[in-house]
C-alpha cells in the first residue's frame, strides 16, 4: 500500500509540474500580447526557464537520477537565468563598454565626400 501512495504523490507532482509549464507558457503568452510585443531575447529566455524548470522536477519524480545530476542540470538553470549575455536593446558589448562620441569636426574617413578638392 505504500508503493500506492508514493506513486500517487509522483502522479500528483508530474500533474502540477506539467499544470506549471503550461500556466506559464500561457503567462508569458498573454502577458507578450497585453504589450503589445514579440519574442525577444528575454522572452525567449523566460519561456526557457518556465519549459526547463518543470521538465527537471518531472524527471527527478519520475526517475531515480543521481543527486548529481539533479544538482548539475539545476546549476545549468542557475547559470542560464544569471548570465548576462549580450541582450540589451543597443547592442552595447555585454561588459559595458560604451562608444566614443565624436563632437564635431570633420566626419569620419568612411563617411567623408572624397569627390570634393
Amino acid at each position: 500500500m505504500e508503493s500506492n501512495g508514493l506513486e500517487f504523490l509522483k502522479l500528483i507532482g508530474v500533474s502540477a509540474a506539467a499544470l506549471a509549464m503550461l500556466g506559464g507558457l500561457l503567462l508569458v503568452h498573454f502577458t507578450l500580447k497585453r504589450r503589445d510585443r514579440g519574442f525577444g531575447i528575454l522572452s525567449t529566455k523566460i519561456v526557457g526557464i518556465v519549459l526547463f524548470v518543470p521538465t527537471l522536477l518531472i524527471l527527478a519524480l519520475t526517475n531515480s537520477f543521481p543527486t548529481e545530476v539533479l544538482a548539475t542540470l539545476l546549476g545549468t538553470v542557475a547559470g542560464y537565468v544569471l548570465s548576462h549575455g549580450d541582450d540589451s536593446k543597443e547592442g552595447k558589448p555585454a561588459g559595458g563598454g560604451a562608444k566614443p562620441r565624436r563632437t564635431g569636426g570633420s566626419p569620419p574617413p568612411e563617411t567623408a565626400n572624397l569627390d570634393t578638392p
